[in-house]
C-alpha cells in the first residue's frame, strides 16, 4: 500500500489537561520548548519516524518492569525492515512498540485507520450479552441487529486476546474506544496476520431472525465517510457528523431510545424526576466543549436548591475524561445537596474513563455509606498512568503517539513524587472499580427502550432499601 499524505487527527483523553500542558513543557526542556521530534533533519523518512519513537520511549513513564528495554528491542528490529514496510505493516508494528506499557492513556491514534486505512462499512458495539451491529451503510442496512459470532474465524474474545498485543488498555477500554478500529479494518488485520486478505473480511453474523450466516465485507473506500464518533453516539439514530447520506441504524427505531441516549450534542446534562424525587445528572466528557463545565455546575447547583432531590443519580456511564480539576470539589461535596437520608447512586460504565473515573468515584470515597455504585467495570484500572500535553508527531507520517508522565492510585491513594495528585483532598482510595450492584448492559434492554441501570436505582428506591 503506498504512503499517504498527512491527515488530522482526533485528540486523546488525559486525566487533567491543564497539569498536562505544563508537564509537556517541563518534559521537552522549557517553555519555549519546540515539540519532541521537530528538530529531526533525518533525510530517510522511516529513520526520522525510527528517531521520534526512540525518543518517546525515553519519555514515556509508564513502563512495567522490563518493557522499556523490550521497546527498545522492537524498535531496533524494525529499523532493519522499516523502509520496505507498507504504511499499514509499519503502523501496526509501530503499535506493537506503543503498547508494551500496558497503559490506556499510552496510545498511538487510531486516526490512520479511519482515514488512510479503512473500515468495513458497518459499525458495532459490544454488549454484555454480545457483539452487534448496530449501524450500516445504505446498502448493508440488512446486516442491522446481527450478533457477530466470528471475525475472520476467531470470536471476538479470541480476536480481542491477539489484538492486545497492538492495544495497551484494558479490555474494557479496547470494546469501549479500540473496538471499530481493530476489528473492523481488512488492512490493519492483514497485517497483523489475523486475516487473510487486505481488503475484506469474512464474518460469520446470527441474524435478527435467528439464521446464521458468513457474509464477505469487502472494505468501504477510503475516500468514503469514516466519521470518527465515541461508542455510545454510534447507537444514536441520528446521523453522526461528517456523514452527508446518513447510515442505517438499529436502536431507536421501534422504541424511543433512553433519556441517557438523548440530545446527542449536549455534554452535560439535567432532569428532575418529581416522582421519586431524584435528579439526574449526566456527564459525558470531563472538560469545556460548546458546553462550559463550569457554567453547568452553577446551574446544576441551582436546579438542585430549587428541587431539592432526596437522591442523585449521578450518570458518568458516557464520560470520557478530560481535567479531573473541573469536577472535583463539587462531586466531593455531592451529598452536601440531598438531606441526611439521602443517597447518591453512581452509574459506570466501560465508556467511563479517566477523569471521567474520578469524577464516578469522587462521591464514594467522600462518603462511602451513602454512595452505590451500579453498572459495569469502568475502563481502566485501579491503577494507571495519564498526564500529557501535546502527543509526538512523528515526522514522516504524521501519526501521533500520546504518553504518560503521572501515576494515579485509585485502590489506595498515590503518595509518592510519580503521583499526579498531590491534595489529599482530591485523594481517592476506593479500594476497587467493581460495582456494588453489577447492572449489565444487554442489548434487549436497548432494543426495549429501557435503560436498565436508571430501572435499577428507581426499584431500589421503591423497595424502600435505599437508606443509608
Amino acid at each position: 500500500m503506498p504512503r499517504q499524505p498527512r491527515a488530522p487527527f482526533a485528540p486523546r483523553r488525559s486525566a487533567s489537561l491543564i497539569a498536562a500542558s505544563i508537564l509537556f513543557l517541563l518534559a521537552t526542556g522549557c517553555a519555549g520548548a519546540k515539540p519532541l521530534c521537530d528538530d529531526i533533519r533525518i533525510t530517510d523518512p522511516r529513520r526520522a519516524d525510527l528517531t521520534c519513537i526512540g525518543r518517546w520511549i525515553d519519555l514515556e513513564k509508564s513502563w512495567p518492569a522490563g518493557a522499556q528495554s523490550e521497546a527498545r528491542a522492537k524498535l531496533e528490529a524494525l529499523e532493519s525492515v522499516a523502509e520496505s514496510l507498507s504504511d499499514v505493516d509499519f503502523y501496526v508494528r509501530v503499535a506493537a512498540i506503543v503498547a508494551l506499557p500496558r497503559n490506556g492513556h499510552t496510545s498511538l491514534a487510531r486516526a490512520p485507520i479511519y482515514r488512510q486505512f479503512g473500515l468495513l462499512p458497518i459499525r458495532a458495539y459490544w454488549f454484555d450479552d454480545g457483539l452487534f451491529v448496530v449501524r450500516a451503510a445504505p446498502d448493508r442496512k440488512q446486516l442491522l441487529g446481527a450478533r457477530i459470532l466470528a471475525i475472520a474465524g476467531q470470536t471476538p474474545d479470541a480476536l480481542m486476546s491477539r489484538l492486545k498485543s497492538y492495544y495497551g488498555g484494558t479490555d474494557e477500554d479496547f470494546r469501549t474506544y479500540g473496538l471499530t478500529a481493530w476489528f473492523l479494518s481488512p488492512a490493519v488485520l492483514h497485517a497483523a496476520g489475523l486475516s487473510p486478505s487486505p481488503d475484506a473480511i469474512t464474518i460469520r453474523l446470527e441474524m435478527a431472525n435467528g439464521s446464521v450466516e458468513a457474509v464477505d465485507l469487502k472494505q468501504y473506500p477510503t475516500s468514503g465517510e469514516h466519521p470518527v464518533a465515541r461508542a455510545w453516539r454510534q447507537l444514536h439514530p441520528q446521523a453522526l457528523e461528517g456523514e452527508t447520506a446518513p447510515w442505517a441504524t438499529w436502536l431507536g427505531k421501534v422504541h424511543a431510545l433512553p433519556w441517557a441516549f438523548g440530545e446527542v450534542d449536549e455534554a452535560f446534562r439535567y432532569r428532575f424526576l418529581p416522582a421519586q424525587r431524584v435528579a439526574h445528572v449526566q456527564f459525558r466528557i470531563n472538560t469545556d466543549g460548546q458546553s462550559k463545565i463550569q457554567a453547568f455546575l452553577k446551574h446544576l447547583e441551582r436546579k438542585l436548591s430549587a428541587d431539592r432531590p432526596q437522591h442523585i443519580i449521578w450518570d458518568q456511564r458516557q464520560n470520557s475524561g478530560g481535567d479531573l480539576t473541573r469536577t472535583a470539589d463539587f462531586s466531593r461535596e455531592l451529598h452536601a445537596h440531598l438531606p441526611e437520608d439521602g443517597r447518591v447512586y453512581v452509574l459506570t460504565s466501560h465508556a467511563t474513563f479517566s477523569a471521567g473515573i474520578y469524577t464516578a468515584f469522587f462521591p464514594e470515597a467522600a462518603n462511602d455509606d451513602r454512595t452505590r455504585v451500579v453498572g459495569t467495570r469502568v475502563g481502566d484500572s485501579e491503577q494507571f498512568w495519564a498526564e500529557s500535553a501535546e502527543p509526538v508527531v512523528l515526522p514522516e507520517t504524521g501519526w501521533r503517539i500520546y504518553y504518560s508522565l503521572q501515576k494515579h492510585d485509585l485502590a489506595k491513594g498515590c503518595h509518592d513524587e510519580t503521583c499526579h495528585i498531590k491534595r489529599d483532598r482530591w485523594q481517592i482510595s476506593v479500594g476497587s472499580f467493581e460495582p456494588e450492584i453489577p447492572v449489565p448492559e444487554r442489548s434487549t434492554d436497548l432494543l426495549e427502550g429501557r435503560d436498565a441501570g436508571v430501572e435499577w436505582v428507581l426499584a431500589d428506591l421503591r423497595s424502600g432499601d435505599s437508606s443509608p
